[in-house]
């Protein structure tokens, strides 16, 4: 028996063909059963997913899995689990302004640190602040009564 591709792509059109015929000759007929059918297909990958997801839930808690502790934590299948008193948390209120240094702070700094850290805004900078607040109070008199 030897394939032939032309008798093959043949019957493929022949049988598209009288599909395509059968849904134009019963327009309404497809109008109705076809939304049927994608809505039972829908509900039954619906009732599939809750019926996995139950089943997950159900073998995950029938489970009794061993437990590593480590750095004082506890890893259960797989899921890591922390210790809350092992947290560092800060005093609250924090102090203003409410930023957590990473290095001491200096009261005086030396010349070559601050042309180091801080740059100076330019000229032009400075103007386009000026225009921008000068805008915002504009804006501020003329809703004044």
């Amino acid at each position: 028996m030897k394939f032939d591709m032309s008798t093959a792509k043949e019957k493929f059109n022949n049988f598209f063909g009288r599909i395509k015929i059968f849904f134009f000759e019963n327009k309404k007929a497809m109008m109705i059963i076809l939304p049927i059918v994608f809505f039972i297909i829908f509900l039954l990958i619906m009732l599939l997913i809750l019926l996995a997801n139950s089943s997950n839930e159900e073998g995950y808690r029938a489970k009794e899995s061993p437990e590593i502790h480590i750095n004082n934590s506890k890893i259960t299948n797989g899921l890591k689990k922390l210790n809350p008193n092992s947290l560092w948390l800060l005093d609250e209120p924090l102090k203003l302004p409410p930023i957590q240094f990473s290095r001491e702070q200096r009261k005086l700094w030396k010349k070559a640190e601050v042309d180091y850290w801080y740059e100076p805004p330019s000229e032009k900078a400075m103007e386009e602040l000026r225009q921008k607040n000068k805008k915002i109070i504009d804006d501020l008199l003329e809703d004044a009564p």
